[in-house]
């Protein structure tokens, strides 16, 4: 039989798994029985599980963790509770929780001044000239949300007086601090959920109207296809990949205003909270020698960057990306070698690591690679031997110039025209592959897979 705590403020549990009283603030201490409190009331308690009979020392956290199984509370979950026993716990657990939730205080509306208003019979007219000016409206709803922070948190209204909450009121009513916000306002677990295109754009926008449409400036999502779905469902612009990078570019922009704020007499405002922290940012921004290795990231990433950008679009892109390639690597390499003080017939071990260009590369037309793909192509899309053979007449005949392809306008428009151009002109000559040509031209390029590696 259980008997009523000391405090009062206990219930007994009606599960026949439980023992003791179960208190309401904390109804899991009634399912263990606490063995010793350390001096004075603080600390960590001793205390064993009713089902196990375990010994831990912990404090609440640890007694939720153990026997309704919370993770990462340095605790093991019980074995012994049943599915029933476990069930209610929860349940009791989940009702504590929503009762210890802050109530908000109801307080009556009204003028703020002390005097009681005056009821002549007469009927005043709303709205004012005088009442505008002074916004007598959002002064009672000032002086409303006031008091129901004082009556909630049980603070003695002595605090009004103190100076320094009178100086953080004046403060914020006469500073307008753009972005003044807390840096992480809410997750999702997403375990368990299907994370289509409509999911994540459910839950950005419950997020853009728990902030505040206007107070939003920019949705940064990963660049996954489901991502740029929800983004195109939601009207938000491309994700940009490569954050980073694009951060460093603008710290190179806005060098010099950098340097300006950091010698700034104000800067050592910033010193009181983190001193460590804002010298090592001062004495970075003031070295020459860190601006000259964000020169030199820069120089042989943009390159990189240019092309994923370029390749990444709705256009057809496939035929430019052997030729961007290559310009891509010359870049590159003219960018380290002039860094290192290097010949670029000279070996340099950083090159080699971070571009692993494959040795003795060869035109597509001589990639026995690249020939076998073709061919294997060619054999998938024409299953007629018949026609298979006149596909492969016709690729001869195009890397011989044979049928015409000869003359001399046609061979000076394969490089001034775009390719595409040059297949409707000239390749009724080429029939079968005219219809391979323009499919594959039609097709835009992705960057994604790549983007993904600049990302993390």
């Amino acid at each position: 039989m259980s008997s009523q705590s000391s405090n009062g403020n206990a219930s007994t549990a009606s599960s026949k798994f439980s023992r003791g009283v179960v208190p309401s603030k904390n109804p899991l201490w009634g399912y263990v029985t606490v063995k010793s409190n350390k001096a004075g009331g603080r600390g960590n308690t001793s205390w064993t599980c009713h089902y196990c009979d375990t010994t831990f020392n912990g404090s609440y956290s640890r007694v939720r963790g153990h026997l309704i199984r919370v993770p990462q509370q340095g605790v093991s979950f019980c074995k012994k509770v049943s599915d029933d026993c476990f069930e209610e716990m929860k349940q009791i657990e989940r009702e504590a929780v929503e009762k210890a939730k802050l109530v908000q205080v109801l307080l009556p509306t009204g003028t703020t001044s002390l005097r009681p208003p005056l009821d002549d019979g007469s009927k005043k007219r709303k709205g004012g000239a005088l009442e505008k000016a002074w916004n007598n409206k959002a002064r009672d709803q000032l002086t409303s949300e006031i008091a129901r922070f004082f009556y909630s948190a049980g603070l003695p209204f002595n605090v009004a007086r103190n100076p320094y909450f009178v100086k953080m009121l004046n403060f914020a009513a006469n500073n307008t601090i753009l972005g003044f916000r807390k840096g992480f306002l809410k997750f999702v677990d997403g375990s368990g959920e299907f994370k289509d295109k409509h999911y994540i754009a459910r839950k950005i926008l419950e997020t853009i109207c728990d902030v505040g449409p206007l107070d939003v400036v920019q949705v940064i999502t990963d660049n996954a296809p489901v991502c740029k779905a929800a983004g195109s469902i939601i009207e938000i612009v491309d994700t940009r990949f490569a954050s980073t990078l694009i951060m460093l570019k603008r710290l190179r922009d806005v060098k010099h205003g950098l340097q300006a704020m950091v010698i700034d007499e104000q800067w050592s405002s910033y010193q009181e909270d983190d001193p460590v922290r804002a010298t090592f940012v001062k004495e970075t921004i003031l070295k020459d020698s860190w601006w000259k290795e964000v020169d030199y990231i820069l120089s042989f990433t943009n390159p990189i960057y240019d092309m994923l950008r370029a390749c990444d679009t709705d256009e057809s892109t496939l035929h430019l990306i052997y030729e961007k390639w290559d310009c891509m690597i010359e870049q590159v390499k003219v960018a380290i070698f002039q860094h290192e003080g290097k010949g670029l017939d000279e070996y340099l071990s950083f090159y080699e690591v971070a571009i692993a260009e494959v040795p003795n590369r060869v035109p597509p037309h001589k990639d026995n690679e690249i020939c076998i793909g073709r061919m294997q192509c060619l054999r998938r899309y024409f299953q007629d031997a018949r026609e298979r053979n006149e596909a492969f007449q016709e690729f001869f005949n195009f890397s011989t110039r044979a049928e015409g392809l000869d003359r001399f306008y046609c061979l000076q428009d394969r490089w001034d025209l775009m390719p595409k151009v040059w297949w409707v002109t000239y390749g009724a000559a080429l029939p079968k592959l005219q219809t391979i040509a323009l499919k594959l031209f039609s097709q835009p390029s992705s960057s994604s897979s790549a983007e993904r590696n600049w990302s993390t």
